[in-house]
C-alpha cells in the first residue's frame, strides 16, 4: 500500500462510506417502514391504530397495547394478563397506597419526611423542609440527578439509596419547582412502612391488590406464576432491536420495578380517576381530587408540558397517565377521567435518543379526539444518524490503513509525535467526552457508567469504543517498529 496518495485514500473513505451508508439506509427504511394511520371507528380504535402504526415506525419492537373501558380491557386483548416490569408506572401504585392510607388516617400529607425516616439527611441540611406531599408530587427539591445515578446497581437496598442522599443537596425550595427524581419514590416507599408497621410488599397486597381484584401485580417477580422471564427486553441499534436484560432491582420497587399486567392497570387508573365503578369505593372524593390537581403554584414539567399531581400526570386536555422507562422497556398508561376511556402501550424497547413513549402519546390523542397522526419519535431519524457516523467512521478507517505502512517507515520520535500521541490523545477525547456527555444528558454531575452508556445509546456506545479502539491498536502498532 505504499503508493497510495491522499487523492486515493479519499476515494477509498469515499467509496467504503457511500456502500456502507446506502446499505444502512435501505435496511433502516425497510425495518422502520409506518403502518397505515385509521381514519375511522371509534376514539379507541384511533388510539391503538395510530399506536400500532407509530410502533410499526419504531421497527415493530415487541409491545402491548391495550385499549380499555371503564377498568375492562378490549376482548381481543390475548396479551392482558401478561406480567411485565411497568417502570416508573410504579409510582402510580405507590402513590395511590400512600393516598389509601391518608384516607385512613394513617399518614398525613404534609407530614415532615423527618417524623417518619429520622435519619433521613440532605447534604445541605434541609431535610425537616420536605413533606410527604412534596414526595408525592415530586417538589421535594431533590434533583433529577439523584434517582439517575444507581440505575446500573440493583444490589443496592433502598436503605442505601437513601442514605447517599446525605452527599446530595437540594436545587430548589421545598413546594416550589417540579424536579422528577426517582428518589422521592423511593423515601415514599420507607415512609409508607414506617407509617405501617408493615413491608412495603404487604402493603401493597392489602391496599391495592385485595380491594381492586388485581391479580398480576406484585412487588416480588418470584411470585409471578409460569415461566415469565421478566429480565427480557430491547434496545435500538441502528434501527434494529438487540436483546438486553435488565435484573430485577428490589431496592427500586416503589420508583420503578414493580410487576403488573395491562388488565390490572386498567383497573387501577380506572379507580383512581373515576368514582364509579371499583372508585366509588376505593377513594375517598377527597383524595381522589388530590391526587388528580397538581399545585397551582408549580410550573408545569417542561419535557412533556404536564402538571404533576400525586404520582400521576395531568395533561392539559385532562387526561391522567404516567409513563415508565427502564433500560429494556417503556410502559404508559393512560385515561380520559371524562369518559374513562384509556391506552396501554407496554414496548419491550427503549433508548434516550428517541422520545420512546411517542407511539403512546401519538395515540391518547386520537383518544381525545385529535387528529391520528403517526410519531415515531424521531426513532428513523436517530437510526439514519446513526448509520451515517458509522459509515462514515469506517470509511475515514479504511483510508488511515493504507497509512500505516508509512508511518511504521519514519523514525521513532516523528511517528511517536506524528502519530502515537495524536491517536491515544483522541481515543481518550472520545471515550471521556462521550461519557461525560451522555451523563449531562442524563443529568448526572459526571460521567454515565458504561452500563447506562450501552443501554441508553448502543450504537453509538458501539462507533465511539470502536472508533477508539481502531486509535489505541493502531497506535500500539505503528510505536514498536525500530526507525
Amino acid at each position: 500500500m505504499s503508493g497510495w496518495t491522499w487523492r486515493r485514500r479519499a476515494l477509498l473513505a469515499v467509496v467504503v462510506s457511500a456502500v456502507l451508508m446506502v446499505t444502512g439506509v435501505v435496511l433502516v427504511m425497510v425495518n422502520t417502514h409506518p403502518g397505515a394511520v385509521p381514519d375511522q371507528g371509534t376514539p379507541g380504535d384511533r388510539a391503538v391504530g395510530v399506536t400500532q402504526a407509530s410502533l410499526q415506525a419504531q421497527g415493530n419492537p415487541t409491545s402491548v397495547v391495550v385499549q380499555f373501558h371503564e377498568g375492562q380491557v378490549a376482548a381481543d386483548s390475548a396479551e392482558a394478563d401478561a406480567p411485565m416490569r411497568i417502570g416508573s408506572i410504579s409510582k402510580v401504585i405507590t402513590a395511590t397506597m400512600a393516598v389509601r392510607l391518608v384516607d385512613r388516617g394513617q399518614l398525613d400529607l404534609d407530614t415532615p419526611v423527618v417524623e417518619l425516616v429520622p435519619w433521613f439527611r440532605t447534604a445541605d441540611g434541609r431535610q425537616d423542609e420536605i413533606t410527604v406531599r412534596h414526595l408525592l408530587n415530586q417538589t421535594s427539591g431533590l434533583p433529577t440527578w439523584a434517582g439517575q445515578v444507581d440505575l446500573t446497581e440493583p444490589e443496592t437496598t433502598v436503605v442505601d439509596r437513601v442514605r447517599q442522599l446525605a452527599e446530595v443537596s437540594l436545587d430548589s425550595d421545598p413546594g416550589t419547582t417540579f424536579h422528577y427524581s426517582n428518589k422521592n419514590f423511593a423515601l415514599l416507599h420507607l415512609v409508607i412502612e414506617a407509617a405501617t408497621g408493615m413491608s412495603y410488599g404487604d402493603v401493597l397486597r392489602t391496599e391495592v391488590v385485595e380491594p381492586l381484584g388485581l391479580t398480576g401485580t406484585t412487588a416480588d417477580p418470584a411470585t409471578v406464576p409460569g415461566e415469565v422471564d421478566l429480565d427480557r427486553g430491547e434496545i435500538p441499534l441502528f434501527g434494529a432491536h438487540l436483546p438486553y436484560r435488565v435484573p430485577h432491582f428490589p431496592g427500586a420497587v416503589a420508583d420503578g420495578y414493580l410487576v403488573s399486567t395491562a388488565s390490572d392497570l386498567a383497573v387501577l387508573f380506572d379507580a383512581v380517576a373515576s368514582d364509579e365503578g371499583r372508585g366509588a369505593t376505593f377513594l375517598s372524593e377527597r383524595t381522589r381530587t388530590a391526587m388528580l390537581t397538581p399545585p397551582a403554584e408549580v410550573a408545569p414539567d417542561p419535557y412533556y408540558g404536564t402538571t404533576y399531581g400525586l404520582g400521576i400526570r395531568v395533561s392539559p386536555d385532562g387526561s391522567v397517565w404516567h409513563e415508565g422507562e427502564l433500560s429494556n422497556v417503556q410502559a404508559d398508561v393512560g385515561i380520559v377521567p371524562t369518559s374513562r376511556d384509556g391506552l396501554i402501550v407496554i414496548t419491550q424497547h427503549h433508548g434516550h435518543l428517541f422520545a420512546g413513549d411517542a407511539p403512546f402519546l401519538a395515540g391518547m390523542a386520537a383518544l381525545v379526539g385529535d387528529r391520528a397522526e403517526v410519531d415515531d419519535g424521531d426513532y428513523r431519524s436517530v437510526a439514519l444518524w446513526m448509520v451515517a457516523v458509522a459509515a462514515l467512521t469506517l470509511g475515514l478507517i479504511a483510508a488511515d490503513l493504507t497509512r500505516w505502512r508509512r508511518l511504521r517507515s519514519r523514525g521513532p520520535a516523528r511517528r511517536l509525535l506524528a502519530s502515537t500521541v495524536p491517536r491515544l490523545a483522541l481515543a481518550a477525547a472520545l471515550t471521556v467526552g462521550t461519557f461525560l456527555g451522555v451523563g449531562a444528558m442524563l443529568g448526572l454531575p459526571g460521567p454515565a457508567p458504561f452500563g447506562l452508556v450501552w443501554s441508553a445509546a448502543p450504537d453509538l456506545t458501539a462507533i465511539v469504543l470502536g472508533s477508539s479502539l481502531y486509535l489505541v491498536v493502531s497506535a500500539v502498532t505503528v510505536l514498536p517498529r525500530s526507525g
